[in-house]
C-alpha cells in the first residue's frame, strides 16, 4: 500500500517479524493513505496456527493484560530501531479474535484477508489515528 507521504510499504515482510513476538498467531499492518503504520496483533485462535493455544487472559485480571501489552509494546519499539521510518508501528491493538476461513478473516490459503480485516478492525484504526 502507499502511505500518505507516497512512499510504498509491502506489509507481509513487517507482519512476519511480529508474528515472532510471542503469543501473536497472526498479525496484519494497515497504513494506506495514513502517516503511519497500525498493527493489529490477534493472540487468539485461528486456522493457520491451530497447533499454538493462545494465553487465557481472565477478564478480571487487568495486570496481566497490561504486561502483556507492555511486553509487546517493548518488542514493537525494539522492531522499531531495526527498520526504516516508513515501516515502523506507530500504533497497535491487541485483540483476541478467531481469524479463520470460516469467519473469512483468511483465505483459502490462510493468507490475510486484507478487505475483511479492514471492514472488521476499521473502527479500531481510525481510534488510533485520532487518539
Amino acid at each position: 500500500f502507499k502511505l500518505s507521504s507516497g512512499l510504498y510499504t509491502n506489509p507481509v515482510p513487517i507482519e512476519s517479524e511480529l508474528l515472532r513476538f510471542e503469543n501473536i498467531q497472526n498479525a496484519w499492518v494497515y497504513g494506506h493513505n495514513r502517516t503511519q503504520l497500525t498493527a493489529i496483533l490477534n493472540t487468539g485462535k485461528s486456522n493457520a496456527n491451530a497447533e499454538t493455544e493462545p494465553i487465557e487472559i481472565p477478564a478480571d485480571n487487568t495486570s496481566i493484560w497490561h504486561d502483556r501489552e507492555r511486553l509487546i509494546s517493548l518488542q514493537i519499539a525494539d522492531y522499531n530501531t531495526k527498520c526504516e521510518k516508513y515501516e515502523q508501528i506507530a500504533t497497535f491493538e491487541i485483540v483476541n479474535d478467531e481469524w479463520s476461513i470460516a469467519n473469512g478473516l483468511l483465505n483459502a490459503d490462510l493468507s490475510l484477508n486484507r478487505i475483511a480485516l479492514l471492514q472488521k478492525y476499521r473502527a479500531t484504526i481510525e481510534k488510533k489515528h485520532q487518539g
